[in-house]
């Protein structure tokens, strides 16, 4: 598994809409790409959360392109990490054929009981890092598909997503996340140029992370509940360039 940081995730978002002009063409899709706000609901049962979890754990249970998938939470801190306000959660599986499955989940610490963090708020809120990454990889290939925005709307056009956060709790510095998600994700390439293909993703996870110190605590379930629609204050921070090539290198693959 490759060690990927928030940044990593964001990287493509620093690309204005003029800029992004300049070096591609706009992507061209044979079909519109699904809407992921119209996306059922998963059809399966969201695991069930340990009420006094002691270390950090979980899963993620899903439905890929109509196949379902389950992925573990990867608690090595080298993949789920908490950085500038924004929480990774990595899930990984293997699949049949040596396929690897590695999904990067990135949101705000600050998520409580009741929030929604979808594309398009995230977007007016100033979130330019909350959404997902998915890669599908084996020993000869890798594809990398994206849900996310940046300041002019979704990123890569054509995607959207949505995480619900129906338990959020913590104890000491042990945060546990219980919810849904569903998604239309977008195929890149090494340049984060948007391809033809699209993954449609619904899933539904608890898992535990250790998220040390993290200044933002969840709001105790049932009290102050978050308004409908309602979107924490984020900040704005500035991307890097993205990377050359998604490609990890051989010794960073999980064993």
């Amino acid at each position: 598994m490759k060690k990927l940081l928030i940044a990593l995730l964001c990287a493509a978002l620093g690309l204005t809409a003029s800029a992004w002009a300049e070096s591609a063409p706009s992507p061209v899709f044979p079909t519109p790409a699904p809407d992921a706000s119209e996306s059922p609901a998963p059809n399966f049962q969201t695991p069930a959360p340990d009420a006094s979890p002691s270390q950090a754990g979980g899963s993620l249970r899903a439905s890929l392109n109509g196949e379902p998938l389950t992925l573990d939470f990867d608690a090595d801190p080298l993949y789920s990490t908490y950085e500038g306000g924004y929480v990774q959660a990595s899930f990984y599986a293997y699949g049949e054929a040596d396929l690897l499955y590695e999904l990067y989940v990135v949101f705000p610490s600050t998520v409580a009981s009741g929030d929604v963090i979808a594309s398009e708020t995230a977007a007016r809120s100033g979130d330019d890092q909350s959404g997902l990454m998915l890669f599908v990889s084996d020993s000869n290939s890798e594809a990398c598909s994206v849900a996310t925005q940046h300041i002019g709307g979704a990123f890569p056009e054509g995607s959207a997503y949505e995480l619900r956060f129906d338990r959020v709790t913590a104890d000491g510095s042990l945060y546990s996340f219980t919810g849904s998600l569903k998604a239309t994700l977008v195929r890149v390439d090494e340049q984060y140029h948007s391809l033809s293909e699209t993954d449609t993703l619904t899933a539904s996870f608890t898992f535990t992370m250790n998220l040390g110190d993290a200044s933002a605590t969840p709001a105790p379930d049932g009290e102050n509940p978050p308004e409908e629609g309602a979107m924490p204050a984020l900040p704005f921070g500035g991307v890097p360039t993205p990377p050359a090539s998604l490609v990890a290198p051989a010794d960073a693959r999980k064993i």
